[in-house]
């Protein structure tokens, strides 16, 4: 099955169940926040007061941006749209961040068959959307039999593999899908949020863009669009619990929207919203400058650069030792402190540290050495002249064309500089946008291409590094190695980890000794709220929910109340 589940390369940038939703938020941090005892004293006497957490209004978060589609068939490449549409629907399967696997959502169980070429879901009794209607199998055949229509609006690689699966409905809570061939990362495609059939019974491949149900959604998640609003043209958004959960101690989540970031700031600062997230790299520094609480997490996303292997590509690249050289030559940290203020962590590998197929003890971490680079190059026989800006090999400078976003200018300005200082010299293309540069990586037109990756859960990369993937997928560097494509191939095939582990610590030892790319860094996601936002902390972000996880320990308010006073 050649099918990837969702693009790695960014290029663009109810009863029981919504009841256990809503625990999904509380299970992080189950205790109501501690009360803040102050002592003062009165007339010689200790006077206590206790400030507890008091319920009450919305959270108003600032975003560049408005949705357009808050439907999760339709919204992969769009951030805010994404946001969203995860607090308001559920899939069968969520990926659980703490133990690294996956786990029910609408789903209670699932079975694979014993060829591993089916897999049968257990649906959770008792669910409800948010109109109070009943979630069953219905509404599953629904979403993925819509989503194989030739006409449905997405992507080539999500339509192909839909298009392979059989879907069954065994009773009213129970789902079986056939599959042409084992394939474990299908169970990450079942992580996209459900569609409810009774609303939606009428709708066409073709006609759903256009459909009202985009704008005023019915999901099962545990926020649902407060209906008692016109958010496109106010410009403001809300969500409310879907079930009141006294233990939540907000209203609920109002959206803002805003055409750029300097509106955005000006408002946080005008007290309008309450905060905002996503903060361009040029503009950290006066953030930082503000009487403001920061919280930071890494995000789920990755600065890659990609060497082109292919015949169209710089026959330098082609040595494994100058790819060593060029990994060992760049100052990554650097690029982090200048760059990106500091906004990323330095990872290795084409795993997250925090994935469980990353094999530390496999590999290498890159480490700046510039004089080990200079005297690679000169083996290789790139020398530099004497008052020469670039080194040469008969006669043939060592020049690189690299692509990149133009958001990426001030990174590959830098990038540039450190590789004059290696005696290398860069020829720059920007793309402004995700298409144009998508276009560059499908015809080869570069040397070196700068791009942002998004990891998938499932560790499967047969899309982005196969042999396969060369012609039918994203190995837009065209690595061409068998033995590694061959255990990429392999693990996919398997569904318990102990048994795909090995095949990844294969894979992962032939791409530290091959090096196809070089993994820069992880970027990190700060999170800027007022000093009166309270109870707010954030762990990994592997899917957008999960910035909302303590969302029932936020809160805005505190109560004041004369308590007595302990001792000690």
């Amino acid at each position: 099955m050649n099918a990837s589940l969702r693009l790695p390369i960014l290029l663009a940038i109810a009863g029981l169940g919504l009841v256990s939703a809503l625990l999904y938020f509380r299970a992080e941090t189950p205790n109501q926040p501690a009360p803040i005892i102050i002592e003062t004293e009165v007339d010689g006497e200790p006077v206590c007061t206790a400030l507890i957490a008091a319920g009450g209004g919305d959270f108003i978060e600032g975003i560049v941006g408005a949705p357009l589609y808050l439907n999760p068939l339709l919204n992969d490449f769009l951030p805010v749209d994404s946001q969203i549409s995860s607090l308001i629907f559920d899939g069968l399967v969520r990926y659980d961040e703490r133990s690294r696997q996956f786990v029910g959502a609408l789903a209670q169980s699932w079975e694979v068959s014993e060829d591993g070429t089916a897999v049968t879901f257990n649906l959770k009794p008792d669910v409800q959307w948010h109109d109070g209607e009943p979630f069953n199998a219905d509404d599953v055949l629904f979403t993925y039999q819509l989503l194989q229509e030739p006409d449905f609006p997405a992507s080539p690689s999500l339509k192909g593999l839909w298009q392979t699966v059989t879907i069954n409905k065994v009773n009213d809570l129970t789902v079986s899908f056939a599959l042409t061939e084992p394939y474990a990362p299908f169970l990450e495609a079942t992580t996209r949020g459900i569609l409810p059939e009774h609303v939606l019974a009428e709708v066409t491949a073709v006609n759903i863009q256009s459909h009202p149900f985009n704008r005023f959604p019915i999901g099962t998640g545990p926020f649902q669009v407060d209906n008692e609003q016109d958010w496109t043209q106010s410009g403001q958004l809300r969500l409310e619990p879907a079930v009141r959960n006294q233990s939540m101690l907000l209203d609920g989540i109002s959206y803002r929207f805003f055409p750029d970031f300097l509106t955005l700031n000006q408002a946080f600062l005008n007290g309008e919203i309450n905060g905002f997230s996503r903060i361009p790299t040029d503009d950290l520094p006066s953030v930082l400058e503000q009487d403001a609480q920061l919280v930071s997490n890494p995000s789920n996303r990755v600065g890659v650069i990609l060497f082109n292997l292919r015949e169209n590509g710089h026959d330098a690249l082609k040595s494994n030792a100058i790819r060593q050289a060029l990994a060992t030559g760049i100052d990554r940290q650097s690029l982090i402190d200048g760059a990106l203020k500091g906004q990323a962590i330095l990872v290795d590998g084409p795993y997250l540290n925090d994935s469980w197929a990353f094999a530390p003890q496999i590999v290498t971490p890159i480490q700046t050495n510039v004089l080990s680079a200079t005297a690679v190059f000169e083996s290789e026989g790139w020398s530099l002249s004497e008052g020469a800006t670039a080194r040469q090999n008969d006669g043939e400078p060592l020049s690189f064309e690299i692509i990149s976003l133009s958001r990426n200018q001030l990174l590959i300005d830098q990038l540039s500089a450190q590789m004059s200082a290696l005696g290398i010299e860069l020829t720059i293309t920007l793309a402004p946008n995700g298409a144009e540069l998508r276009e560059l990586l499908t015809l080869g037109d570069f040397d070196l291409a700068l791009v942002d990756v998004l990891p998938t859960d499932d560790p499967d990369l047969y899309d982005f590094w196969s042999q396969e993937a060369i012609i039918r997928g994203q190995n837009y560097g065209g690595w061409n190695n068998r033995r590694a494509s061959e255990a990429l191939e392999s693990a996919r095939k398997l569904w318990e980890v102990d048994q795909r582990r090995p095949y990844y610590d294969t894979f992962q030892r032939i791409y530290n000794a091959e090096l196809p790319a070089i993994t820069l860094f992880q970027y990190v996601d700060t999170f800027v709220t007022h000093q009166n936002v309270s109870g707010i902390e954030l762990g990994i972000i592997t899917n957008p929910r999960d910035k909302y996880a303590t969302f029932s320990n936020w809160y805005l308010y505190q109560d004041e109340r004369v308590v007595p006073c302990t001792s000690g």
